[in-house]
C-alpha cells in the first residue's frame, strides 16, 4: 500500500499558458481536515454509499454478496458493492476499469487501509480525493463552487446534494440536468432520514431546496481550465478525474490578456440580457487564433462542457453550409439574384424574421440581411447532401436525420452545433478556406517534462481560397449593412453573421449568435435560454453589442485587410441589368453611379459582356410636324428621365421642357432654323446629351 497516494490527496494537475506560466483557478482548493467538514456532509455520503462503514473492517460482506448476485443475473459487472474504504482505494491508487482483479486488489487494500488509519482519517481522505464534476476537484472546491460556502457550513439538502452528484458527475451535473440532480438529492435525503442522520423536519425542508448557483466571486479562467480538462480526457482517453490527479502538464493556447478583455466585459453585467420574467441568458465568448486554431480566451456563465453543448445555430449555419459549397461548384456568385418571396419547398414554408420580403435581391444582400427563403432556394439548388459534405470538412457535424430537409438551411438541426465547431468552421474562411481544429491544447507532458501529446498543426482544404475570400466579402457586408451592423467602426476588416432561433415555445428566443473574424482571429458569442426560459435578445443585438466591446480590448490584428487569392478579382457590374435582367453585365461608361456595383468573382464564373444599357447613342430620339403640331417620339430600354431642350438658333433662346411632350404648337418664327435635343438623366444623375434634330420654318 502506498500511504503517500492517500495521504492528504489533492489534485496534481497542472495547467500553463501560452508562455508557460502556471494557470491558477479556483476549481482546485486545498486539502480539509475531518472536523472542518460539516457533518451533513458526512451524513450524507454515509448514508448513501456505506450506511455500516463505522461498523465494517473496509469489507461489508452484506452489500458484496448482494453486488455479487445482481451482476450474476444480469450476466455483467453493474455493481461494485464496494465500501468508502475501497473506494478511496480505488481513487487514490487502482484504475476504474471494471474486472475481477482489480475488486480483488481493491479489497485487499481496503483492509490494510483499516487497520493504518481511523475512520474519520478515512472519511477525511476519501472527500478530499473525490471528482465533482465540472472539472471539481474535492471538497474544498465543491463546497466554494457548488455553493460559495465553506465546508463546515453545509446543510444536510447540500450535504446530500454533493453526495448524490458524486456516482456519475456527467449524468448528475445540475448544469445538464436539473430534475435529475433533484430526485438523487431526495434519494440520498430519505436515506439519511432512514437512518437516523437527520429528523423529519430536515427531510421536508431538504425536499423544499432547489439549488441556485452561488453568487460567488467570478474566477477569470475558471471556464478556461475547466474545458482544458475537458479535452486533455478525451485526448488522453482517460476519465477527467485521473487527469486532475495526474502529474501531468497540460500547455495550453491561454492567452492572459485576451482572457482578462473578455472577462471583464462579462463582469461588467452590461451585456446580460433579462427577460421580461428577469431571467438572465447564459452567455458564453470563445476567441481563437486563426494561425494556430489555439483558443486563446474562453469564458462562459455555464458549466456545460463546450464539446458536448450542443445549441441550434439558426442563421450562423448559411455561410458554411449554404453560399460557400454553392459558390464553390459555381451555382452562384455573390451578385446571382433572386426573388425573396412567400414560397413553399416541397412541403416546407420558410418566413423571414418579421415576416418581411425584399423581392429581387442579390445573393450578398441575402446574406447579409439574413434573408432565409433565399438560403433555402439556394440549398434546394445545390443539394442538402452535397451541401452537408462540404460543412462537414469545414468541421460541422450532423446526424443523418439533418440531411433529409430543407430545414437545416436555417440551423434545423438535431442535436445542433458545439462553439469549437462552429467557431472552426468560420475560422476555415479566414484560413483561406483551410480547416483546423479548434483546441485549448498545445500539448501535455508528465511532471517530469516527458511529451505524452503535442497538438500536430494538421490543415485539410475545405473550399478553395476563391470561395473563401468571396463569403469572406459576403460578410462584411453584413457588418456594413446587414445585422451585424453594431460591429461597425473598427479600423480593420470584419466579416461577422449571426443567428437567432426562435423557443419552440413561441414566446421568445431560445439561441442567438455572432460569430466574426478578422485577418487574425474569430470569436464566437453565444446567447441562450439553457435553462428553458426563454429570451428577447437576437444575434444582431447583445451578441453582436458583447463581441464589439471585446474586440475594443483585444490586440488588434497586424494586418488589416484580409489577402485576395490571385484567382479572385473584383468587377464593377450593372444592377439594374441584374435586377431587371437577373443578368451578369459589366459595366461601361455610360452607366450611371447609382447602378455601378463592385463584387468579387472567381475568375473563371466572372461577368465579361459589358452591359448593354444606358448607352445614349442607342436612344430613339425624333419628331415630325403635323399641321399646327410638332410631335415628339423617344424610346430605350433604360430607365432614362429626359428634358426636352428646344433652340432658336437665331436668336439663341432656349427653352426646356420637364420630360418629352407628345406635342407642341408649331407656332414658330418663319424662316428659322429651331433644334431639338434631349438631356439624359437617371434617377438624379446627368449622363449627357442626345445628338441634335434640326426643324426648319
Amino acid at each position: 500500500m502506498d500511504e503517500n497516494a492517500i495521504i492528504k490527496q489533492k489534485a496534481k494537475i497542472k495547467l500553463t499558458d501560452k508562455y508557460g506560466d502556471l494557470l491558477t483557478s479556483d476549481h482546485v482548493y486545498g486539502y480539509i481536515p475531518y472536523e472542518d467538514i460539516s457533518s451533513n456532509v458526512i451524513n450524507a455520503f454515509v448514508a448513501l454509499e456505506d450506511k455500516r462503514f463505522f461498523t465494517h473492517k473496509g469489507i461489508d460482506y452484506y452489500r458484496t454478496a448482494g453486488a455479487l448476485i445482481h451482476n450474476i443475473r444480469s450476466g455483467k459487472i453493474k455493481e461494485g458493492g464496494s465500501t468508502i474504504t475501497q473506494q478511496l482505494a480505488k481513487n487514490t491508487m487502482l484504475s476504474s476499469e471494471k474486472t475481477l482483479s482489480r475488486k480483488i486488489k481493491e479489497m485487499a487494500l481496503a483492509g490494510k487501509i483499516e487497520k493504518k488509519f481511523t475512520k474519520e482519517e478515512i472519511l477525511e481522505m476519501n472527500l478530499n480525493a473525490i471528482y465533482y464534476g465540472n472539472g471539481i476537484y474535492g471538497i474544498d472546491s465543491a463546497c466554494h463552487n457548488y455553493f460559495g460556502k465553506e465546508p463546515s457550513e453545509l446543510t444536510p439538502a447540500e450535504g446530500a446534494f454533493l453526495a448524490g452528484i458524486v456516482k456519475n458527475p456527467s449524468k448528475y451535473s445540475p448544469a445538464k440536468d436539473s430534475k435529475a440532480v433533484s430526485e438523487r438529492k431526495n434519494l440520498v435525503l430519505k436515506l439519511m432520514k432512514e437512518q437516523n442522520f437527520i429528523t423529519e423536519t430536515e427531510y421536508e425542508d431538504g425536499l423544499a431546496y432547489a439549488y441556485t448557483e452561488p453568487a460567488r466571486k467570478p474566477d477569470p479562467a475558471r471556464s478556461y481550465f475547466v474545458s482544458a480538462i475537458h479535452e486533455a480526457a478525451d485526448i488522453l482517453g482517460i476519465s477527467e478525474e485521473e487527469v486532475i490527479r495526474s502529474d501531468y502538464v497540460i500547455h495550453t493556447f491561454y492567452d492572459p490578456a485576451a482572457q482578462t478583455a473578455v472577462f471583464s466585459s462579462f463582469e461588467s453585467g452590461e451585456y446580460t440580457d433579462y427577460n421580461k420574467d428577469g431571467v438572465a441568458a447564459d452567455y458564453t465568448a470563445l476567441l481563437t487564433d486563426n494561425k494556430t486554431g489555439g483558443i486563446i480566451a474562453y469564458y462562459s456563465t455555464t458549466n456545460d462542457n463546450v464539446f458536448t453543448f450542443r445549441r441550434s445555430p439558426a442563421s450562423a449555419i448559411k455561410p458554411i453550409l449554404v453560399y460557400a459549397p454553392a459558390i464553390e461548384q459555381g451555382i452562384i456568385t455573390e451578385k446571382s439574384v433572386f426573388n425573396d418571396e412567400k414560397s413553399v419547398f416541397n412541403g416546407y414554408s420558410p418566413k423571414n424574421y418579421g415576416d418581411v420580403y425584399y423581392g429581387m435581391i442579390t445573393a450578398d444582400k441575402a446574406l447579409a440581411k439574413s434573408v432565409n427563403t433565399v438560403a433555402v432556394r439556394i440549398l434546394e439548388q445545390t443539394g442538402v447532401e452535397n451541401s452537408v459534405q462540404f460543412a462537414e470538412k469545414a468541421g460541422l457535424k450532423f446526424n443523418d436525420s439533418d440531411k433529409n430537409h430543407l430545414a437545416i438551411a436555417l440551423g434545423g438541426m438535431t442535436y445542433g452545433v458545439t462553439l469549437p465547431e462552429l467557431t472552426e468552421s468560420y475560422m476555415t474562411l479566414a484560413s483561406m478556406g483551410k480547416h483546423k481544429n479548434a483546441t485549448f491544447i498545445r500539448s501535455v507532458s508528465t511532471g517530469d517534462g516527458s511529451a505524452i501529446y503535442t497538438q500536430i498543426d494538421k490543415q485539410t482544404r475545405a473550399f478553395s481560397a476563391a470561395t473563401a475570400y468571396i463569403v469572406t466579402d459576403m460578410l462584411k457586408k453584413t457588418v456594413t449593412d446587414g445585422t451585424a451592423r453594431k460591429l461597425l467602426g473598427f479600423p480593420f476588416e470584419i466579416a461577422a453573421k449571426t443567428g437567432t432561433a426562435e423557443s419552440s415555445t413561441g414566446n421568445g428566443n431560445s439561441d442567438a449568435w455572432n460569430i466574426s473574424y478578422t485577418t487574425a482571429d474569430t470569436l464566437c458569442i453565444w446567447y441562450g435560454a439553457a435553462r428553458g426560459s426563454a429570451m428577447d435578445t437576437t444575434g444582431g443585438n447583445y451578441p453582436t453589442l458583447l463581441a464589439a466591446d471585446i474586440r475594443r480590448k483585444i490586440k488588434a490584428p497586424e494586418k488589416n485587410l484580409f489577402d485576395e487569392p490571385m484567382t479572385v478579382a473584383e468587377y464593377e457590374i450593372d444592377a439594374y441589368a441584374l435586377n431587371n435582367d437577373g443578368k451578369l453585365y459589366l459595366s461601361t461608361r455610360y452607366t450611371p453611379s447609382v447602378y455601378r456595383e463592385k463584387g468579387h468573382f472567381a475568375i473563371e464564373n466572372a461577368p465579361s459582356e459589358p452591359s448593354p444599357y444606358f448607352d445614349l447613342t442607342e436612344i430613339e430620339f425624333d419628331f415630325s410636324v403635323e399641321g399646327d403640331k410638332t410631335l415628339f417620339s423617344v424610346s430605350s430600354p433604360s430607365p432614362f428621365r429626359y428634358k426636352l431642350i428646344e433652340r432658336n438658333l437665331r436668336t439663341r433662346e432656349v427653352k426646356e421642357y420637364d420630360g418629352v411632350p407628345e406635342f407642341l404648337p408649331n407656332d414658330k418664327e418663319k424662316n428659322t432654323i429651331y433644334s431639338y435635343y434631349l438631356g439624359v438623366y437617371c434617377e438624379n444623375e446627368f449622363l449627357g446629351y442626345t445628338p441634335n434634330k434640326l426643324q426648319f420654318t
